[in-house]
């Protein structure tokens, strides 16, 4: 091991919601209706840490092994912001049938803010330096002189304060009609349609240096922290750090904040024709071709830390996309259908990975990438349903996915001046192919109170790899993983009881392990890095009190599970976090 950060999270939100639902009907064929949305979500976030390195003597990280003590520096730091999340929709449509015409139209809007006033980024005391050893390479546990914990050993290095401000806006118009038709003697239709949208989502953020320095940590003392695998010592007053960190005086940090400055202009035109006809009494078939186009421009910053440039960028890409695709329903029997479907679909990367920004904690960054493609993927899917009963059904579905230019994400390792640089790329190709068994059920035909219970459980296995290739000072090399992010066995249990105005839910979710990040080493299989399988245990229950009112509960992660990421073999710990059970209680009105 070469570094270890222990961290302490305490984080607040509230959450405020109001929604807006008009209908007006003048008559049976006659729909037209408004939605609106309005939320706001505000996190206060509290962030104590507790990093060691170990050095050798030239001042070089160096890497110990458990038991083994060796020279190291310790660093103590808090951070402590405020977030405020606003999201507002507005859309008017329309559904009017004309006979054997329907037509559905909407037009609509929808913005979301996010604001973060002045705040503490990052109080920093450093210090301390002396032999320092640990054991279990899973959840380390650290040992070393009493000076190691004592606030009498460290004094303030730096303060750094930031704000940050995002917006993001789309409108957006959307029309489908279908016509009712008889062909063949057969039952028709054949529909079309357009969706046409703009969106823009931009970000600035600010980074100041603060001039205060060398005050004692011991000046900034809080309550101990309670911390399972290490004597955290007591906690940092992150107020009093920020008010010094005001009162001192400050300055801006260009670099730091140019590398987080982004906006994004993404226009989209999509068209598409679809016909069903019924084939036989019993057979359906469904034709559909959708063509997409899409127009993107990324401005952004690139900053080189080494050569100590600010460089503006900007990309401009178009791109469009046929999607076609062709689903067949049969009833094989009274209970039992088949379905068969074969397709090709498209999704765009998201915004956070096509900013062409930087975000930088502790010397490491994660960049954006404007020049990733999106996914594409051919699909063959088939499926078997049989019912039981009136209640109930069972399903065995089987699927395969060919996919091109997926993304994932990269550690480029010590690069333009940064400790880590982590950026998304575009892999090559990949396949995804498994089988999924699924059943529900509700026991209406059991005595009560058994009547009341519902189940439902499915399970899944698959295989996922891919290919992809980085290019190193002219020489292309090529390497075959398992497909990044998709664990390849899951299953999800529901146990429910439904009575009069009560609801309630028992969730289990089992996911196997996943391949989340390659690292700098291309071609070392060795360093990359893994997901541990999970275990969740969910319970929902609601309560309608009124047809206006109800009351909600909801208990997470009872099994209270771990988020463990590590490095090829489950021994060796590259991120372990426990975030403990949670506990949410609602009220919701509705009028």
């Amino acid at each position: 091991m070469e570094s270890l950060e222990l961290r302490d999270y305490l984080l607040t939100r509230e959450r405020t919601a109001l929604s807006l639902n008009l209908d007006y009907k003048p008559d049976a064929r006659s729909h037209i209706y408004l939605r609106g949305l309005n939320t706001q979500i505000k996190d206060t976030e509290a962030r104590d840490r507790y990093t060691i390195e170990w050095l050798d003597s030239e001042g070089e990280t160096s890497a110990i092994r458990p038991g083994q003590s060796a020279y190291a520096e310790a660093q103590r730091r808090v951070k402590f912001r405020s977030e405020t999340l606003k999201i507002s929709s507005l859309q008017l449509g329309t559904r009017q049938d004309l006979g054997r015409w329907l037509i559905d139209g909407s037009i609509g809007q929808s913005k979301a803010s996010e604001a973060t006033p002045l705040n503490l980024d990052d109080a920093r005391f450093t210090g301390f330096g002396g032999q320092v050893s640990f054991s279990n390479t899973q959840q380390p546990r650290i040992s070393g002189p009493s000076a190691l914990s004592s606030p009498a050993s460290y004094k303030l290095n730096r303060i750094t304060l930031s704000e940050s401000d995002m917006l993001d806006t789309e409108r957006f118009l959307k029309f489908d009609a279908t016509h009712r038709m008889v062909m063949f003697d057969r039952n028709a239709e054949f529909s079309f349609g357009t969706r046409l949208a703009n969106q823009i989502k931009s970000s600035q953020a600010n980074d100041y240096r603060s001039k205060a320095k060398g005050q004692s940590m011991a000046d900034f003392l809080s309550a101990p922290i309670p911390y399972e695998f290490a004597n955290f010592g007591p906690g940092l007053q992150a107020t009093s750090l920020f008010n010094l960190g005001k009162s001192a005086g400050y300055s801006l940090e260009e670099d730091a904040s140019a590398e987080s400055d982004s906006r994004i202009e993404e226009r989209i035109r999509a068209f598409y024709v679809q016909s069903r006809l019924e084939w036989s009494s019993k057979t359906n078939v469904l034709l559909g071709l959708r063509q997409e186009s899409t127009k993107l421009k990324a401005i952004g910053n690139s900053i080189d830390l080494d050569a100590e440039t600010i460089t503006s960028l900007t990309k401009s890409r178009d791109r469009s996309d046929l999607l076609p695709s062709l689903s067949i329903r049969s009833e094989l029997a009274a209970r039992t259908t088949l379905r068969a479907g074969l397709s090709r679909s498209m999704v765009r990367a998201g915004f956070n990975q096509l900013a062409p920004s930087t975000i930088v904690e502790d010397n490491k960054a994660l960049r954006g990438n404007p020049d990733l493609k999106p996914l594409r993927s051919n699909n063959i899917d088939l499926s078997l349903q049989h019912l039981l009963g009136r209640t109930g059904a069972i399903t065995v579905s089987a699927y395969r996915k060919s996919i091109q230019d997926f993304t994932y994400l990269s550690n480029l390792g010590e690069a333009e001046g940064y400790d880590e640089l982590l950026t998304y790329r575009n892999g090559d190709r990949g396949k995804i192919s498994g089988l999924e068994l699924g059943i529900a059920h509700r026991f209406t035909d059991l005595p009560a109170p058994w009547n009341r219970f519902l189940v439902s459980a499915n399970a899944s296995i698959s295989q996922g790899s891919a290919s992809l290739s980085a290019v190193d000072d002219g020489t292309t090399t090529k390497r075959n993983v398992r497909f990044p992010g998709h664990a390849e066995r899951s299953s999800n249990l529901v146990i429910g009881y439904e009575y009069a105005g009560l609801s309630a839910r028992l969730a289990y979710q089992q996911r196997s392990n996943y391949l989340l990040e390659l690292t700098e080493d291309f071609l070392a299989n060795e360093k990359d890095l893994f997901v541990a399988p999970s275990r969740h245990l969910d319970f929902s229950m609601h309560y309608r009190l009124t047809p206006q009112f109800s009351l909600g509960l909801e208990a997470t992660n009872l099994t209270n599970q771990a988020y463990y990421v590590y490095q090829n073999s489950k021994a060796f710990n590259a991120q372990y976090e426990r975030y403990g059970r949670g506990l949410k209680m609602m009220l919701r009105a509705a009028f």
